[in-house]
């Protein structure tokens, strides 16, 4: 696993979580009105950034819930 900046953690879960309000957002539309092109590319760029903020999360030996992601602790 390559060395990460574990700096910039706290930058990377905010726009996580406000990405994620802009695809619940979207999710509440009817399904005629959704757009598709922002919820693939949006979807995918959230991932990346939970397995992003997964990692730096190990790598600064931090220990998270499976399940939620949510901080428990040092290792």
């Amino acid at each position: 696993m390559a060395k990460l900046n574990t700096g910039f953690l706290e930058v990377f879960e905010q726009k996580l979580k406000k990405l994620i309000t802009r695809i619940e957002i979207e999710l509440q539309k009817p399904k005629k009105e959704r757009n598709k092109g922002f919820l693939k590319k949006s979807l995918k760029e959230a991932k990346t950034l939970k397995n992003l903020v997964k990692d730096c999360r190990k790598q600064k030996g931090e220990i998270c819930c499976p399940q939620c992601g949510h901080n428990i602790g040092k290792a």
